[in-house]
């Protein structure tokens, strides 16, 4: 069955440009949870002192769960995990350093 060459290069392009609108999305999602959590901070809905810990909890599961992957699947570092978990903590250590 022959397809036809129109359909197959809005597909090729469709596939093409659907990786950089997701990312965008993801980056928009990132920076929208970011401006939830500080005005939560700022208008004190939620302490600073919990949310630092809240923070820190997450960066330590979220190594604890790509060493776990490196172990037992066998996957490559996962840098982008360690990087994530990293920014978590300078957050965290951010929030008490301003809190004082």
């Amino acid at each position: 069955m022959l397809k036809n060459p129109e359909i197959y290069e809005m597909q090729t392009a469709t596939k093409q440009t659907a990786t950089p609108i997701s990312d965008a999305r993801h980056k928009a999602t990132e920076d929208t949870i970011d401006v939830i959590l500080a005005a939560l901070i700022d208008c004190k809905v939620i302490p600073r002192s919990v949310m630092a810990s809240t923070l820190d909890r997450l960066a330590d599961a979220m190594i604890a769960k790509a060493r776990e992957e490196m172990q037992n699947d066998g996957m490559a570092f996962p840098v982008e995990l360690f990087d994530r978990a990293r920014e978590l903590s300078q957050n965290a250590a951010t929030l008490r350093a301003s809190g004082r």
